[in-house]
């Protein structure tokens, strides 16, 4: 059964004022559909120069039951969030929509639906901002894919570039399958929607406990044996080329350290959308 546990409240910056921020564990979900890499916006594209802007880390978390996301959400007798983003899925509907079976029998399943940005607006990037920690709990060992797990999506030079500042997406290498099982911690994220101050959760860090590794089914199609004798590769020695080796942050920009000119919100001001 998930249960819902109070933190310690945070603060971050918001419209230039230390903003108080709520934070909350879920423990015992499942997770579905947790990208650790930009994924683009709806309506958007990724370009070399700029591979986070308007671009977003999202998950869908599976909760045992629909009294824990009332628990999360702002009441007159109950500190929480403005904004909470639901999902409803029929049980006849779930492997079809997620391609597995559900964790537990149900006739509704109800999930927290989180996104959080993979820039500042203008498409620069920062670990502490953009960036949510997963430990991954695995014979008996504690694994940390933190700020030195990143791997770096280069962004391509652009004139407009600030020198200050990295324009290179954060991915990690680790695929989560669709029902990994963990905790997630939320915290709050300020932002301003048509004239009206809202506090939303976002994804601040992970704890898999059953991680099931996602495997693509897609196959890259290679030469065959046959069609290599027609282009006349038959004779030659084949071998593998490596793989790149991967760049830490440390190796460019510093990381560790917010931009100065920028609020210490994941998500800018006038970067919202509901």
């Amino acid at each position: 059964m998930t249960t819902v546990v109070k933190l310690k409240n945070s603060s971050t910056k918001f419209k230039g004022k230390d903003t108080e921020i709520q934070r909350f564990a879920l423990k015992d979900v499942w997770f579905y559909f947790l990208t650790t890499a930009p994924r683009p916006n709806k309506g958007k594209s990724a370009s070399a120069e700029y591979p986070a802007k308007n671009s977003s880390y999202s998950v869908q978390v599976l909760v045992s039951d629909e009294d824990i996301l009332d628990e999360i959400e702002q009441s007159k007798s109950r500190e929480g969030y403005t904004k909470v983003t639901r999902a409803v899925v029929k049980r006849e509907d779930f492997e079809e929509s997620f391609k597995c079976e559900p964790p537990f029998e149900a006739k509704k399943y109800y999930f927290l639906k989180l996104t959080r940005h993979a820039s500042y607006a203008d498409g620069a990037t920062y670990a502490g901002a953009h960036f949510a920690p997963i430990d991954v709990v695995k014979d008996g060992k504690r694994i940390q894919y933190n700020a030195d797990s990143i791997r770096l999506i280069k962004a391509k030079k652009h004139a407009d570039h600030d020198d200050k500042k990295s324009y290179d997406a954060l991915a990690l290498d680790l695929m989560v399958g669709n029902g990994s099982k963990g905790h997630v911690i939320l915290a709050g994220n300020w932002y301003e929607f048509e004239s009206e101050v809202k506090q939303k959760p976002i994804q601040e860090s992970f704890v898999i406990t059953d991680l099931i590794e996602y495997v693509s089914t897609a196959k890259a199609t290679g030469i065959s044996d046959e069609e290599a004798d027609i282009l006349g590769l038959g004779d030659l020695e084949t071998t593998t080329a490596a793989a790149p080796k991967p760049t830490s942050p440390s190796d460019e920009i510093d990381q560790s350290t917010p931009p100065d000119d920028y609020d210490e919100t994941p998500l800018d001001d006038d970067f919202q959308t509901e």
